[in-house]
């Protein structure tokens, strides 16, 4: 998620999840061969275009270490 690249997952969870959640690509059932190849297509042709890929990093910082760290401090000092 942090290098901002697009991801292709194979599969549903929590996986999935994160990379609905930041925008930082698509997921696909193993069957969906054909909708894999047109996010790939049209990946490369956006590339090619020059359109840069964003994801949403306000919500990948909710995926980082630092911050899962911070929040295991913050209900720790809660004991």
């Amino acid at each position: 998620l942090a290098s901002k690249k697009r991801i292709i997952c194979i599969g549903s969870g929590d996986a999935s999840k994160a990379i609905s959640d930041c925008n930082a690509g698509q997921s696909f059932e193993r069957s969906e061969e054909d909708a894999v190849f047109q996010y790939l297509e049209t990946a490369l042709q956006e590339y090619n275009a020059g359109k840069p890929f964003i994801t949403n990093t306000e919500n990948l910082i909710k995926f980082s270490r630092d911050f899962h760290a911070g929040q295991v401090i913050e209900n720790c000092s809660k004991v």
